[in-house]
This record gives C-alpha cells, structure tokens and sequence, in this order.
C-alpha cells in the first residue's frame, strides 16, 4: 500500500526540524567550548600597566562562593602594583571554561589581578604564574616592593640570635616551594602555550566530543523512528 502523500509530507517536516534542532545544539556545544577565548598576553611589563594589583603572594585557601567563583585567600609578602593587606582575597571563576585561574594552595605566585566593585579578579587569560626566588619576572619588573613585617611577631634582640632568629624566619617565612603541578617559572610566551594549546584545546576537544555523541545518538533515534514509521506504513 503506498505512503499516503500527507503522511511523508509530514514526515518530511520531521527530518528537517530535526536536523535544525541538531544544528543549533551544535552551535550551541560550539559556543560553550569557546567559552574562555583569550587575546595573547603582553610581558609582565605590559601587564603590570593593564592590572590595577600585582602581588607576591602565596595561597592559603580556597572557598566556594556564589555564581561559580572561587574565593583565593592569599598571604602576601610583597606588591609590585597597587595596595594590599598580608592578607588579601581574590576572586577567580571555578573552570578554566569560564576563564578562571586553577590556584594551587601552598604555591607562591606573581598575581595579576584588575579591581571591580572594590574586588580583586584574576583571569586565566593574564600572566598570573608560580614563581620561585630567581623566577625571570624579577628580573623584568625588579624587587617588589615588601609588606611590613607581621605585628605580632615579637623582634629579636641581639644576644639570642640564633635560635629565635630561626624560629622568627620559620614563622614568617612565605613558602616558596610549589606543588608539583606548577612549582616552575613561566615566561609570557610559555603561558600563552599552556593557555590556548593546553587547557582551552582540550576544554574544547571534550565539549566537542560530547556534541558530537549527543548528535549522533538523536540521529540515530531519528533514523530508527524514521525506519519504523515506513515499515508501519507498508503494513498497512
């Protein structure tokens, strides 16, 4: 018996919505994975005129806060640009998706970060990094500028200045060694790599991945549907 000619008409208009319905989640798929599309860093000289704050910092904490954001607890030992307290927080987003910047707590870092609404913001985009003593941005930027030391630890006088001077420096010394995943020193062009080549590409290897699964399986459903509606048809 053949296929009444509304009934493929309508099938028809079926497949075609479908296959706009495919279209715009994978442009949708698309636009999440290029969520965080980042412009290439200047040096650290140009992105010390671009950020409000550049601070020698170690991190202490991390805290969930609203609208995916982490709040970074920092100890800071000395600035390069702007003002800050020894303890200072910055905010950055939870995903690298989103632009934000995977601090690591114990890791000391040189943070570039811009003030909005009297918060300090770091982007995965900038030139944030670990640093050690004799990191090149040093060399760049020169010594930063140091904070006062901490009020409450007691001076030492001069007669017992070995053993308290020791136990002083244990107290107040800011950590320098880092964690595995980033105790080394990165140049601009170095960040650059790990930024678009690294993390954004495989971001965005996954995202894709899982569009292309999602289209696939709803064409295959479809194709089924499709094939069976047919077959019914025939029956009839």
């Amino acid at each position: 018996m053949p296929i009444p000619k509304y009934n493929l008409k309508k099938l028809t208009t079926m497949v075609l919505l479908s296959c706009v319905l495919l279209s715009l989640l994978g442009w949708i798929g698309a636009e999440k994975a290029y969520a965080c599309s980042c412009v290439v860093p200047g040096s650290y000289t140009e992105e010390l005129e671009k950020n409000s704050h550049v601070l020698d910092a170690t991190v202490m904490n991390k805290t969930e806060i609203e609208q995916g954001n982490l709040d970074i607890e920092l100890s800071v030992s000395a600035v390069w640009k702007g003002e800050a307290e020894r303890e200072t927080h910055v905010i950055t987003a939870d995903n690298s998706a989103a632009c934000g910047y995977e601090f690591h707590i114990g890791t000391r870092y040189a943070v570039f970060a811009q003030q909005f609404d009297g918060e300090l913001h770091v982007s995965l985009c900038g030139v944030t990094t670990p640093i050690i003593d004799d990191s090149a941005i040093f060399t760049e930027l020169g010594q930063p500028t140091k904070l006062p030391e901490d009020p409450t630890v007691e001076p030492t006088s001069k007669g017992d200045s070995g053993e308290k001077d020791n136990r002083a420096s244990e107290d107040t010394a800011v950590p320098t060694s880092a964690s595995a995943e980033g105790s080394s020193a990165l140049s601009p062009e170095q960040i650059k790599s790990t930024v678009t080549e690294t993390e954004l590409e495989e971001k965005i290897d996954n995202q894709h991945s899982r569009v292309l699964m999602l289209f696939v399986s709803i064409g295959f459903v479809l194709l089924i549907g499709a094939a069976l509606l047919l077959i019914n048809r025939k029956k009839r």
